[in-house]
């Protein structure tokens, strides 16, 4: 990722490295435009990226643009906050690493609080005079809270504060660690680095395919394309599955699913598209940004399966 072409980038994202007028944008002119951002930069950064989290690259921007209209709909962002975003986006002052883990989000891609009070119904946390929108696992709308603090459990809310991840380990809120800063199980590292067992903290991944590596060790960038082969102890390319494939540590390995697939039991189970069936619990996830939405009546019954939906602002009062 560090050695990223951003001229080429530039190219690719010709409409963004020649700035139309933001304030003239309409919300659809510039949903667009945003989401063509985020996906062509997903791919120039890692095309293993590209591959883990989606089937393609319209399948990528159809999703981020309906999930910009629905913001825009919120009225929690306007079409010029969403074209600058994009443009910010494009721009090779946020780095590839920080850019595939949302950390140290620009100010033009950070929106401002809402006037919505705490205890509000919301979607997007741009409608929340906190910033933060609480919405629960399964659930079409939110509450406006507090951002939780690290430590905070995630294991029912659908995300965490900004510059935090939900770590499955323990569904805890967390920061990533940096450059030589403890890390665990449950405290991963920041994009660029491993847990080096050896040390409990975070050092620099091996970047190129052949590159030494050690079991236990920092390992190699997943998104270089490369994870460590337990035997050679030499990076090697990563290796995909696709739905019904066995997946996980097999071999000397790791395999991943591809397109946004979950490893599920050991084995690949394809992500739901919009409009299909998904299980908070059992599978089948939803692709991102849209989530699994369970009807009030399941979820009062202790049910986890619903339908994959971008959130709808217009149902949230």
């Amino acid at each position: 990722m560090k050695r990223l072409f951003y001229v080429v980038l530039c190219t690719i994202l010709a409409a963004s490295c020649s700035p139309p007028n933001i304030a003239s944008t309409s919300g659809a002119a510039a949903c667009a435009d945003l989401a063509f951002a985020r996906c062509s930069r997903i791919s120039a950064c890692s095309a293993t990226a590209m591959a883990y989290r989606y089937p393609n690259v319209d399948t990528c921007k159809s999703l981020f643009q309906a999930n910009c209209l629905e913001n825009v709909a919120a009225n929690g962002v306007t079409p010029a906050f969403e074209e600058g975003c994009a443009q910010a986006i494009s721009s090779p002052s946020w780095s590839c690493d920080d850019f595939l883990l949302d950390q140290n989000i620009p100010p033009a891609c950070m929106a401002p609080a809402g006037s919505q009070p705490t205890g509000s119904a919301c979607v997007t946390a741009s409608q929340c005079s906190g910033g933060f929108c609480a919405i629960e696992s399964g659930a079409a709308c939110g509450t406006c809270a507090s951002p939780p603090a690290v430590g905070s459990s995630c294991a029912t809310i659908a995300g965490c504060a900004v510059g935090q991840t939900c770590e499955v380990d323990n569904m805890q809120c967390t920061a990533y660690a940096t450059l030589s800063q403890p890390c665990s199980t449950t405290q991963p590292c920041a994009a660029g680095l491993g847990c080096a067992s050896s040390s409990s903290t975070c050092e620099p991944q091996a970047e190129m395919l052949g590159a030494a590596c050690l079991v236990g060790g920092a390992g190699c960038d997943f998104y270089q394309g490369i994870s460590c082969n337990s035997t050679t102890m030499i990076c090697a390319s990563v290796q995909f599955v696709g739905p019904g494939q066995a997946c996980g540590f097999i071999g000397t390995q790791d395999v991943y699913c591809v397109a946004g697939a979950q490893c599920l039991g050991g084995t690949c189970v394809a992500a739901a598209p919009v409009g299909q069936a998904c299980d908070l619990v059992n599978g089948p996830i939803c692709i991102s940004p849209s989530h699994c939405i369970v009807s009030a009546d399941a979820g009062a019954d202790g049910g986890t399966s619903g339908t994959c939906q971008i959130y709808d602002p217009t149902l949230c009062h």
